[in-house]
């Protein structure tokens, strides 16, 4: 039986705390599609719709529509195309044939490819780093639950 959570759409604020990262494991266990949300200062930058990291885990390139100074746009930096979304709503078609041709380039295309690779390790890298410090924080170096 399907829970009825699967494939729904949560955020998860405090994801980085002790009752919001069980939270968020749960709910991934239960197939739901988490959003995490957490001010921890080694978050920046990790925290951006679900959809877009996990194209770039599986190593692939995409194409980001937005504003190009916003922190998913930074962080996708080299690993994605990125569309400004004019503020008027109307795009311009010679900006997207451009983009197109770009996406259309094998070589251009295996570089983007080869950085969303290296976006995806960098992003796996910096999880097991917060989720060890997650970790220390909950345990603490004894092994003992510290106590608030």
């Amino acid at each position: 039986m399907t829970s009825p959570i699967y494939n729904r759409r949560v955020l998860v604020t405090g994801a980085s705390g002790f009752i919001g990262s069980a939270l968020c494991r749960r709910l991934v266990a239960l197939g739901a599609d988490v959003h995490a949300a957490s001010l921890h200062p080694d978050w920046t930058h990790t925290c951006v719709p679900s959809k877009a990291v996990t194209t770039i885990c599986l190593g692939r390139p995409l194409l980001f529509a937005g504003d190009p100074r916003s922190d998913t746009a930074m962080m996708l930096d080299r690993a994605a195309w990125t569309l400004s979304v004019p503020r008027d709503g109307k795009y311009d078609l010679s900006l997207i044939r451009s983009i197109l041709d770009e996406i259309a380039d094998p070589e251009n295309r295996a570089r983007k490819t080869c950085e969303a690779k290296l976006l995806a390790d960098a992003l796996r890298a910096n999880k097991e780093r917060s989720l060890k410090e997650i970790a220390d924080l909950i345990v603490g170096t004894s092994g003992q639950h510290q106590r608030p």
